[in-house]
């Protein structure tokens, strides 16, 4: 009779050389006169595995483990089995349990983490992540899926970290490209977005072919540049004539363009698909009130909502198309229910504390004696105007008012001062918080990043006596505005307070606005803003223009003389009519200013007074 361990030595043979049903059957020989034997349990587990068979591999490595609890080889190997069942839970207590006994073990490390993200863990997976590549900076598929858990969080600017680390030691792997183009494609960075999807592309799309053209084809959409993103569709559909995301892509194409009856024609053949095609949906959500479907549009989204096989952000796009469906038809509860859910299921927190405290350093921090100490650019540049205040509080009606001069182009919300602003502690040598490059800052360096700003405004029009920068959140960055460009124009937009945060908390603003997602939250932060816009118009010279929404909605010439006048321009007749201007505006308030000046915006929080109380008295707190 053949010994057991002539047998196990056989199996392992066999297993190494692919015969894996005669090292199965070599296996239960053993364990037939000896069922306890660890050895057979576990090579017997980790052939059944290597089979495909993982529930009956788990079975037998549970068997070994009790019979040799200290044997990290086969809590390993069960962790792989349980990883596969998808008892993510199990898995990373088998990887824990290997951890505790070899510290060092980066196969466990890294198992562990995949199993922390899959269990929606995401910021334990990436702290782990991250100490497996800082102890071996080389490990590309750490700092891989270290962005990838980041992203997944939305620590987008994290995963973007993550991601150029993974191309150094990877740059011959495509999905490093495919997931760092998606981090900044949701950032809103599109010609960033693209030259990253561009180099997944020419190592090889494979499988992801169709998806990153598709993606390349919305950035160059969301850019305005729609005969390019027309064409990058049509080559997709060439290959595959019924690959959703092109045709959705091409119905948005013929949506910017007014040609809603066409865009709809596109789309309605996705609308029952199972699993739901959610670009189709949310398009034809966009469409249904211009071609008088908002109910059937509901219905269909509604329906798509609970399919199990959508992803987490793919529901709440969805969440937010029924919510403005709801509110377009009056239905208030629901539309507030949907938007309700929509916030909720962000994977992010926001710091409201966090918020508030950096928004009060600045106040501390820029008082009348240190900017009156501090230097100013020589540029003298009178180029730019800056649009700020909150989100929705009028800043697109404001610059397309402005962008309908003849003397003015629109730049829309530039990134360029946040990058001047981030380039400037490497370039001085300091820490990277404001109190550091205000304490070290000096004329080369004010002159250089003045520069750099005015080169960005270059990119927009080369002509124009005159560029806007709507991006609201420079409302923090005034006081390097001053030092910039003392002279240029500033121009601060208000709407009712609840309005603007009702409106806040209804947009679909991605990881941009995190604040957004909660009405308390909202009127805290709402009550720092204006606490700090305040500030900023006691200690700063010369002063902005302060522009109330609803008194422009009122009278439009009066508001929009005033304002031209401000930035130094002769008046152009044009700007009043500036919904004829036919520049693209990526912006949430795109639709709202392609028609005259409406009403129906102003005390719009009526409709909603019974949702509105942790909003009110957050604003009461806050003495607003």
């Amino acid at each position: 009779m053949t010994s057991p361990e002539v047998l196990i030595s056989r199996a392992v043979e066999q297993f190494q050389g692919g015969e894996l049903d005669a090292a199965i059957s070599d296996c239960e020989t053993v364990l037939k006169t000896n069922p306890d034997h660890v050895d057979a349990l576990h090579l017997l587990g980790v052939v059944l595995f290597k089979s495909g068979n993982a529930n009956d591999a788990a079975d037998n490595l549970r068997k070994a483990l009790k019979l040799d609890a200290a044997n990290i080889e086969i809590e390993r190997n069960l962790g792989f089995a349980l990883r596969d069942l998808k008892d993510f839970e199990g898995a990373a207590n088998a990887f824990e349990s290997v951890l505790g006994q070899a510290p060092t073990d980066v196969v466990a490390a890294f198992q562990l983490a995949i199993a922390r993200g899959e269990m929606g863990q995401l910021d334990e997976a990436a702290s782990l992540f991250a100490q497996i590549a800082d102890s071996n900076p080389s490990n590309g598929m750490a700092w891989f899926n270290y962005a990838n858990a980041r992203s997944q969080a939305g620590h987008m600017n994290d995963a973007l970290k993550g991601y150029s680390k993974a191309a150094n030691t990877m740059p011959k792997e495509m999905k490093v490209f495919r997931g760092w183009g998606m981090a900044l494609h949701s950032l809103e960075r599109f010609g960033d977005a693209i030259e990253k999807y561009q180099r997944a592309l020419e190592i090889g799309g494979g499988a992801f072919e169709n998806e990153i053209t598709s993606n390349i084809g919305h950035c160059l959409r969301f850019q305005g540049q729609f005969a390019e993103a027309e064409s990058i569709y049509d080559k997709v559909l060439t290959s595959s004539p019924e690959y959703v995301e092109a045709i959705s892509g091409i119905a948005a194409v013929r949506r910017e363009s007014g040609d809603n009856e066409e865009a709809a024609a596109l789309v309605r053949p996705l609308l029952e698909k199972r699993p739901p095609v959610v670009n189709a949906l949310s398009i034809f959500g966009q469409l249904a009130k211009g071609i008088g479907e908002v109910e059937f549009a509901i219905a269909n989204i509604e329906a798509a909502i609970p399919a199990p096989s959508l992803r987490h952000n793919q529901r709440q796009l969805l969440h937010y198309s029924a919510a403005n469906l709801h509110d377009q038809a009056g239905n208030y509860d629901d539309a507030f229910a949907h938007f309700e859910k929509a916030n909720g299921m962000y994977v992010t927190k926001f710091d409201i504390g966090a918020a508030l405290d950096r928004f009060q350093n600045l106040i501390d921090l820029f008082d009348p004696a240190r900017m009156d100490s501090l230097s100013r650019a020589d540029a003298g540049s009178q180029r730019p105007i800056f649009i700020v205040g909150m989100p929705r509080s009028g800043t697109t009606l404001i610059e397309q008012i402005l962008a309908s001069h003849r003397d003015v182009a629109g730049g829309g919300e530039l990134y360029a001062l946040p990058d001047v602003l981030g380039a400037m502690p490497t370039k001085l040598g300091c820490d990277t918080d404001i109190a550091s490059v205000a304490a070290n800052l000096d004329q080369e360096t004010l002159n250089d990043a003045a520069h750099r700003y005015l080169s960005a405004l270059d990119q927009i029009d080369t002509e124009a006596a005159r560029v806007t920068d709507k991006l609201p959140h420079n409302f923090e960055h005034l006081w390097l505005i001053r030092l910039l460009f003392p002279d240029a124009a500033v121009l601060h937009c208000r709407r009712d307070p609840l309005d603007t945060c009702l409106s806040c908390f209804f947009q679909n603003f991605g990881e941009r606005h995190p604040y957004s997602r909660d009405l308390a939250g909202l009127g805290r932060h709402y009550g720092a803003y204006l606490g700090l816009m305040r500030h900023w118009e006691a200690v700063l010279s010369p002063p902005m223009l302060e522009i109330p929404y609803e008194e422009v909605v009122a009278d439009a010439e009066t508001w929009a003389r005033r304002i031209v006048d401000f930035c130094g321009l002769d008046w152009d007749p044009n700007c009043l009519k500036f919904y004829e201007n036919r520049r693209f505006i990526q912006t949430a308030s795109h639709d709202q200013v392609r028609e005259p000046i409406y009403t129906r915006s102003v005390a719009r929080h009526t409709r909603y007074q019974a949702h509105l109380e942790p909003l009110k008295k957050a604003l009461e707190e806050a003495e607003i």
